[in-house]
């Protein structure tokens, strides 16, 4: 568990890539796994992997 109280299930696949008209937002996402919530459901999201450093000036793509 963590802070947010998911468990890890499995994983599904590593670097998809992902494009919504609607968001207008494309890319490659790290990772997409299985997690159980709080309620006990199974759940398939997106997990990213931060490598870079953090400054002031980076903060709006850390946040995206």
């Amino acid at each position: 568990m963590n802070e947010h109280n998911l468990k890890y299930n499995k994983f599904i696949a590593a670097e998809q890539e992902f494009n919504t008209n609607t968001y207008g937002i494309k890319g490659s996402i790290d990772a997409t796994i299985f997690v159980t919530d709080p309620s006990n459901q199974t759940r398939a999201t997106a997990l990213e992997i931060k490598t870079g450093k953090y400054t002031e000036n980076s903060y709006h793509s850390y946040r995206g």
